[in-house]
């Protein structure tokens, strides 16, 4: 092989690796737009909800998550609007059991993911 064809195979080569980088690099940063929006979306969301009124402190406990992220939803149901996604280790407090899910001060969570202590 020539040293102009080698040259040439190899500037090929060349051009298609960094082709390829450029597309993994624009399939990367699309990614993180997303995942930013996503955040950005259930940050709106938690800056929009209420808490609820615990008149009676005698009934209410304490709960801790026991997941690394665990959605508190508007209602009882897992088909609810999520208002906030909370942490492992977060305190929520314990207004009421309601089927799967216990009512706490923002909103309701599924009991499975909160020891009670």
């Amino acid at each position: 092989m020539s040293k102009s064809k080698k040259n040439k195979n190899e500037n090929d080569i060349m051009n298609e690796t960094v082709a390829a980088e450029v597309e993994t690099n624009d399939a990367i940063n699309s990614a993180d737009e997303i995942n930013t929006e996503n955040i950005a979306d259930t940050t709106e969301k938690a800056d929009n909800t209420d808490t609820i009124d615990t008149t009676n402190a005698a009934d209410v406990r304490i709960g801790v998550v026991n997941v690394e992220k665990l959605n508190v939803r508007k209602e009882d149901s897992i088909e609810s609007d999520v208002v906030k996604v909370i942490s492992k280790g977060d305190k929520v407090n314990i207004i009421e059991e309601k089927g799967e899910f216990y009512k706490v001060d923002i909103g309701f969570v599924m009991k499975k993911f909160i020891d009670e202590r």
